[in-house]
């Protein structure tokens, strides 16, 4: 609940405001190229589904990761919390560097799939970012092309070059935003299956002793040494 909750709650932040923004501006984008010229748009278009079909490889992996960096991040934060709830059972036993490097070795399994994570984030930012810059030099140089046929005026092309640029990134952008809500859907997938438990039955059917008793002493006499008792004849009854 303390790590998985908050990632869960990241995901109504900035991934849902990024998606919607790039959602937007690239229907708008897309609009406005058709009413400029829908040649250029149906080439720019289908570069642009190309791009969110790269950028989707990324998801499950990314999913995977970050289901592997809360899982660690769970055993992190139970180690903390019985190192510092037990701090007088390991002083008194002297056991603290036994305790601290439990700790450390948590602590570098998560950064150990963090780091594998970044690998993938990273990896697709380097892609995005590469197509993006082939797409924008592409559009720029198809655009030329028709300018020197004389199919439109050059500051036509300035316009189309720029919503070209505006749809290309809405393709994989929605893409980075799905990846980036992995995170998120993690920590959320944990709470989950915690909230899918069955609850325990609250009322119990148990045997009841003789007498109709939950609990029945009968004349119990105890001590610690024999011939030393400190109960002698106890009863008890409870319901």
């Amino acid at each position: 609940l303390t790590n998985d909750m908050q990632a869960a709650e990241v995901a109504w932040g900035a991934p849902v405001k990024n998606l919607l923004q790039c959602l937007i501006s690239g229907a708008g984008s897309t609009v406005l190229l058709f009413v400029l010229d829908w040649r250029f748009a149906l080439v720019v278009i289908p570069v642009g589904v190309l791009l969110f079909y790269v950028s989707s490889r990324f998801i499950a992996p990314v999913k995977r990761r970050s289901d592997e960096v809360q899982q660690e991040l769970a055993g992190v934060t139970e180690r903390l919390i019985d190192l510092i709830a037990s701090s007088r059972i390991v002083r008194l036993f002297n056991i603290s560097d036994w305790v601290v490097e439990k700790l450390d070795e948590a602590v570098h399994r998560v950064f150990e799939v963090s780091m594998r994570r970044t690998y993938w984030l990273m990896s697709q930012a380097g892609i995005n970012n590469f197509a993006g810059t082939m797409t924008f030099l592409g559009g720029l140089v198809l655009g030329s092309v028709f300018v020197l046929r004389g199919w439109f005026p050059f500051s036509k092309l300035v316009a189309m070059v720029q919503l070209s640029n505006g749809i290309s990134s809405m393709f994989w952008r929605v893409g980075s935003c799905l990846t980036a809500l992995q995170t998120s859907l993690a920590g959320a997938d944990r709470v989950l299956d915690m909230m899918d438990v069955p609850d325990e039955k609250k009322n119990g059917v148990g045997t009841a002793a003789p007498g109709g008793s939950g609990i029945s002493l009968r004349n119990i006499t105890f001590g610690y040494d024999r011939d030393t008792p400190v109960i002698r004849r106890f009863s008890l009854e409870i319901q």
